[in-house]
């Protein structure tokens, strides 16, 4: 995606008219394949794709596996390049062997028990879920077709360490009252 946005701008650059012509409906297919990424970026990692982006940048290896499982094509980026050429001159096996895991691991692996529970509740957490209690939000999801097979406890410790709380991005935390 990173690399096929900048051979787009290049070419808006070099030849605006041609480019408006050929790629008239191309912002929004991009537009909506991003938003697929940031969902998935979301809901796997809990982190926006912007961040990510933005620490493998700054050579953070965990960031850069992260993108790596949901784009495979950002080892075409120049930061990544001098991040794999580094761990080559440096003979690093382990930077390899997580690298690997990375390509080869599903992305969304670890939230397939509750997959759809959680991109319910990280889209409407700030709207109005914050405000149920335990029972309330788990009749919610029923409601929605959603089934909470899984422990009373088990999923109130799922929906507290899915919603942590973040003074910066101003989400509110989870209080559970229990069980009414």
């Amino acid at each position: 995606m990173h690399v096929g946005s900048i051979v787009f701008e290049r070419q808006a650059k070099t030849a605006p008219e041609e480019y408006a012509q050929q790629y008239t409906r191309m912002p929004v297919l991009l537009s909506v394949l991003m938003s697929a990424y940031e969902s998935v970026c979301l809901l796997a990692h809990r982190k926006e794709l912007r961040e990510l982006l933005k620490d493998g940048k700054r050579g953070d290896e965990k960031a850069f596996f992260a993108l790596l499982q949901i784009d495979r094509t950002v080892v075409e980026c120049d930061w990544a390049q001098k991040m794999i050429r580094k761990a080559q001159l440096t003979a690093n096996k382990q930077f390899f062997k997580r690298m690997a895991k990375a390509i080869s691991t599903d992305p969304l692996e670890n939230a397939k028990i509750y997959g759809l529970a959680s991109i319910v509740i990280l889209l409407f957490w700030k709207l109005c879920l914050y405000r149920l209690n335990h029972r309330q939000l788990i009749d919610f999801l029923n409601a929605c077709g959603i089934n909470v097979q899984y422990s009373d406890d088990a999923f109130r410790k799922f929906v507290s360490r899915l919603i942590l709380p973040d003074k910066k991005k101003n989400i509110p935390p989870f209080y559970s009252t229990g069980i009414e």
